[in-house]
């Protein structure tokens, strides 16, 4: 899924959860133990997705970072004068 994916996707959840909380609707106890349910694997995904981009991210930068430094490391006979 593309962030933007995601960012659409919290966004209709975070406007349910409100509409939960705020009582909009009126549910049985099964219904709130099955909407207990599907939040817990929401909030898995979210999160499993957040340690994904996070891992990426990271990865990212470690390359680009010892790219950096092998190129600062590297002789250039103009610049060693």
């Amino acid at each position: 899924m593309s962030s933007e994916d995601w960012e659409k996707l919290y966004k209709e959840y975070s406007d349910i959860h409100t509409k939960i909380a705020n009582e909009e609707y009126d549910f049985t106890d099964e219904q709130m133990r099955e909407l207990g349910r599907v939040e817990g694997k929401l909030g898995k995904a979210f999160v499993k997705q957040s340690m994904k981009d996070f891992g990426k991210a990271t990865e990212d930068i470690l390359k680009k970072g010892s790219e950096f430094l092998k190129g600062v490391m590297e002789s250039d006979d103009k610049s060693d004068d």
